[in-house]
């Protein structure tokens, strides 16, 4: 069954993949072997769209282009293949109904590969940036158009480091590392050589879509220094999407560079927040300080005081603290990434998409990436989404209002919705294949094993593969509860089951009041209740300590579970 979670391929250490221009049948796939060195290699491939068989464009097709009747009974039962997207391209807007998959994700899903297989967070080859600019004189924000960056600050998880400096008016002190720039011309002429030199496969900047990425792009075209990070030369282009933290949604321009992927550790700690909801802020010295993470001798400059320091006005700071102030902000931008990237890096290993995207699709468009890539490779008919309809969702309800000064506990149903899923044998009428039982098991015993070697691991001091294992079990939980219910209920999903999904939320809501039935028999009392779980005062006899706290936790866990088999499975 992994092979349904990861795929067919065997192909490792891949550090991205493009569709080349011009040859668009062809994959560029970038990998860095043992050595650390990248290589590149070709993989032929033919884009495909999927389409009803009695669709009048079929009829107008030539006879020779190439398609695929396939099995099963689902809406989707012809394949045509084409080595040219404009002509699928051409199919899509033509057709009645056609659905076509991701261009970016195409060759995973029919190679079975996908990125970063057999590598650790710290193999892939990180570039963490930053930049300062020069506010002018009688202006309260920085502005593009009108203002210079003097800073651009470069440092790699190889700990390299390469810090550009401007030095038009001669006042640049000569300090390692800092390479003194003549005009801000020469300055982003030396970025874009850094880059290149580096070879980086993953850029990191902490609000980098909304700052750091306009702001140099601009002063790029401003100074005509084509900005070519690309590894085929070329230079970024950009596209307006959104990304999704919980019940609200960010517009950002997102930035594509061939052979490279994009991350900010902005949208990181947003979607930290969207869970944990403790960040006092999502600025990066907030963030790393919240996370107890902070060095000692971090220099700190205010952001309306920059412009004074960069011109020796300011009576603390001078322009060499500045240029410590900006190589800190790249090193506290690394602290954030390995903090709350490694959860999205080993998704990757999982999804056929490339990282840049694994980091801002939601989690339903991941789980359903996994039945098409299964439909693919069995050559099987694809079913369209059953229109929205509305059912019964989780069961809420607050008990108590206003100040509570009695200690309270907050205990949840571990995995309700994944074990209801597996207990009421749902499985989606349309999944001819019946994948879905065997994806939600495998997750399942997967998710278990993680967390288990998760804890063994710290208990043994290794912190380091603790924390990978830690992050991946996380992320499994989130892909499992979102399988289980979610993307059984939405819309938006092919092989989407309301039935299912109503059937798990109606025996959850029977489960989470039993679970308060034995809270308030054993003499708690109910605070709220949120779907799989309680806010609780826990009885006197069981106050004072987490221990005891736990052991009435457990107590009422093993009374539900007990119920479980004992009535709500018959």
């Amino acid at each position: 069954m992994k092979h349904l979670l990861y795929g067919v391929g065997n192909r490792e250490r891949i550090v991205a993949s493009e569709v080349i221009g011009g040859k668009e049948n062809m994959m560029e796939v970038f990998y860095r072997d043992e050595s650390d060195t990248v290589r590149r290699e070709y993989s032929l491939y033919t884009p495909c769209v999927y389409i009803n068989d009695e669709d009048p464009i079929v009829s107008k097709l030539y006879d020779d282009t190439p398609r695929q009747k396939l099995l099963g009974n689902q809406f989707y039962n012809l394949r045509i293949d084409s080595d040219s997207y404009y002509n699928l391209y051409y199919l899509r807007k033509e057709s009645e109904n056609v659905f076509m998959p991701f261009r970016q994700s195409q060759w995973m899903l029919q190679s079975g590969n996908t990125q970063f297989k057999g590598m650790d967070f710290d193999d892939p080859l990180r570039l963490y940036w930053d930049i300062e600019t020069l506010t002018s004189k009688g202006y309260d924000f920085t502005n593009p158009e009108r203002d210079p960056i003097t800073i651009i600050a470069l440092w790699t998880n190889r700990e390299d480091v390469f810090i550009l400096a401007l030095n038009d008016d001669g006042k640049t002190s000569p300090q390692e590392n800092v390479y003194r720039c003549s005009s801000e011309r020469i300055l982003l002429q030396k970025f874009v050589d850094c880059v290149r030199e580096i070879d980086p496969d993953i850029l990191v900047a902490h609000n980098g879509f909304r700052f750091d990425f306009p702001f140099i792009m601009k002063r790029a075209e401003i100074n005509d220094v084509p900005l070519q990070l690309g590894r085929d030369g070329s230079v970024p282009t950009t596209f307006t999407t959104s990304i999704k933290f919980a019940e609200k949604s960010d517009e950002y321009e997102n930035v594509n560079i061939y052979g490279r992927h994009v991350l900010d550790t902005y949208f990181m700690a947003k979607r930290f927040d969207s869970v944990a909801r403790e960040l006092p802020g999502l600025g990066l010295e907030q963030c790393v300080k919240f996370l107890g993470k902070a060095s000692d001798d971090r220099t700190y400059i205010e952001g309306d005081e920059i412009a004074d320091v960069w011109r020796g006005e300011h009576p603390k700071w001078t322009r060499d603290d500045l240029i410590r102030y900006a190589l800190d902000d790249v090193k506290e931008t690394q602290i954030l990434d390995r903090e709350w990237g490694i959860g999205v890096f080993e998704q990757t290993k999982m999804f056929p998409f490339p990282l840049q995207d694994v980091a801002r699709y939601g989690t339903g468009n991941k789980v359903e990436s996994l039945f098409e890539r299964a439909y693919y490779l069995y050559g099987w008919s694809i079913p369209t989404p059953d229109p929205k309809r509305s059912f019964s969702g989780g069961y809420a309800n607050p008990f108590m209002y206003g100040y509570i000064s009695e200690p309270s506990v907050y205990a949840d149903i571990s995995s309700m919705y994944p074990t209801l899923q597996e207990l009421l044998g749902i499985q989606p009428p349309k999944d001819e294949l019946n994948i879905y039982s065997d994806i939600c098991k495998f997750l399942k015993r997967e998710r278990i094993r993680n967390k288990e070697l998760a804890i063994s691991l710290f208990k043994e001091g290794n912190a380091v593969d603790g924390a990978r294992i830690n992050a991946l079990q996380n992320e499994q939980k989130v892909i499992l509860n979102t399988a289980s219910y979610g993307w059984l209920g939405s819309p938006w999903t092919k092989w989407n089951y309301y039935d299912g999904a109503e059937s798990i939320t109606k025996h959850g809501q029977l489960v989470i009041k039993e679970f308060n039935r034995n809270v308030e028999k054993m003499g708690g009392k109910l605070i709220k209740t949120d779907t799989d779980g309680s806010l609780i005062i826990p009885p006197k006899e069981f106050q004072g300590s987490h221990e005891i706290e736990l052991e009435f936790v457990k107590l009422i866990e093993s009374k539900v579970n007990k119920w479980l088999v004992d009535e709500l499975v018959k």
